[in-house]
């Protein structure tokens, strides 16, 4: 936020000429004050817990139809046991998920013998939908969906525990991703430097991407010259 630190104690004062030297080049990682009534760092943690939030709303509306297609076939597959993978794929997609956003569907050939073990999986999750299981539903009011969610981490991990044996414990989910830099990784590319330095894109070929690396960073201090 370009405030001054005045306490050091717990901060080396090398991390601060470090941070002060770094934050030239990429002038964008800065929090702006502009349009922002921001007079303090409690402020600032408000907004942080605000955009925090947003986060994570926004992550039930990426995962949940992973989320609801992993629990479903997990259900089906208990159901049939015998299916293969492109049956267990049918049932899911033109008949369960149309069945849970209110659409007139058929059951497939081979599961009329189970119709009513499948329709009270079905029952049972539509039951903890507030809404029509629509994109614009969940975008509009996310929150509405985490008894949802809540249900069907609760029947998985039931599920898990009733295992005999390992290798029939279903995977765990969770209601969010779980924040780690674990097998994480951040896209170096042209686009990405332009946008978090004051240089700008002359072109999008090769030549002027390789100007671009050469530009942001200092490769001479890695032995590497053009």
């Amino acid at each position: 936020m370009r405030i001054p630190i005045t306490n050091k104690t717990y901060i080396s004062q090398s991390f601060v000429l470090a941070f002060s030297s770094f934050s030239g080049s990429p002038p964008s990682i800065f929090f702006s004050l502009k349009e922002r009534n921001i007079k303090g760092y409690s402020d600032a943690l408000s907004y942080a817990c605000s955009t925090v939030t947003t986060l994570y709303l926004n992550l039930i509306v990426e995962r949940f139809d992973h989320t609801t297609s992993v629990y479903l076939k997990l259900k089906m597959k208990q159901i049939f046991p015998e299916a293969d993978a492109s049956q267990i794929h049918q049932l899911l997609y033109e008949y369960c998920w149309n069945m849970l956003k209110g659409i007139a569907a058929g059951l497939p050939a081979f599961c009329m013998d189970y119709k009513e073990q499948v329709e009270s999986v079905i029952k049972s999750l539509k039951e903890r939908l507030p809404l029509a299981l629509t994109t614009v539903n969940l975008s509009k009011a996310p929150g509405n969906f985490i008894p949802a969610l809540g249900y069907m981490c609760q029947e998985t991990e039931e599920e898990a525990a009733n295992a005999q044996e390992q290798k029939y414990k279903p995977k765990l989910f969770s209601f969010f991703s779980s924040p780690s830099l674990k097998w994480r990784y951040v896209s170096v590319n042209n686009k990405a430097l332009a946008s978090n330095s004051s240089v700008k894109m002359k072109d999008s070929n090769y030549s002027a991407s390789l100007e671009m690396f050469y530009t942001v960073f200092d490769f001479n201090k890695f032995g590497y010259e053009r």
